[in-house]
């Protein structure tokens, strides 16, 4: 007798079964790893290296002292602002020579203050060669009445801008902005000399 034929049919799982088997997959690897990690929790490892006990450890001879001069100041950084000093920041400073003004520089100051309120003045020193030797112009120049215009306050934030002029044949280099109240300078900054944007 002959074997009667069977027909195999195969329907494909349906898509949420499908969905389901790899969410249940996942899940179980998140669960050993979690497990994992649980167990490290309470079973460290010990350290690779041995700690040194403190009666082992080698003593430092301090260093005699020896009355020094103090180390001079590093150069300023151009276009860098200094450390924070009592609240009150120089948050940008630019200066160019502007072809429409000739011996004269205009600067941009943004201060940020968060100390106690800044009620002072700029002064600026412009480094730079007159008659082909080095040279220093001060703004204003000791002696001169003060300009009102370089009279700032800054409880919180200000944005300034003005011009410097400069004496005949000067050829500027770099800048330094002080700015003073009636105890001193509060806060210097030095930058080099830009284009105007």
């Amino acid at each position: 007798m002959l074997p009667t034929p069977t027909v195999r049919i195969e329907v494909p799982k349906p898509l949420w079964h499908r969905v389901l088997q790899k969410l249940a997959m996942a899940g179980g690897v998140l669960l050993a790893l979690a497990l994992a990690f649980r167990a490290g929790q309470h079973f460290p490892l010990p350290p690779a290296v041995e700690p040194v006990p403190v009666a082992m450890a080698v003593p430092v001879p301090p260093e005699p002292a020896v009355a020094a001069a103090p180390a001079p100041l590093p150069p300023a950084t151009p276009d860098a602002a200094p450390a924070e000093q009592d609240g009150l920041e120089l948050k940008a400073f630019s200066v160019a020579q502007d072809p429409t003004l000739p011996g004269q520089l205009r600067y941009r100051l943004t201060l940020a203050n968060s100390g106690r309120k800044f009620n002072g003045t700029l002064q600026f020193a412009v480094a730079g060669e007159q008659e082909g030797k080095p040279a220093t112009w001060r703004y204003p120049a000791a002696g001169d009445a003060p300009d009102p215009k370089l009279k700032v306050e800054v409880s919180r934030f200000l944005r300034t801008a003005g011009v410097i002029p400069l004496p005949d044949g000067f050829t500027p280099r770099n800048v330094t902005v002080d700015l003073l109240e009636p105890s001193g300078v509060r806060l210097s900054q030095q930058t080099r000399m830009g284009r105007t944007s």
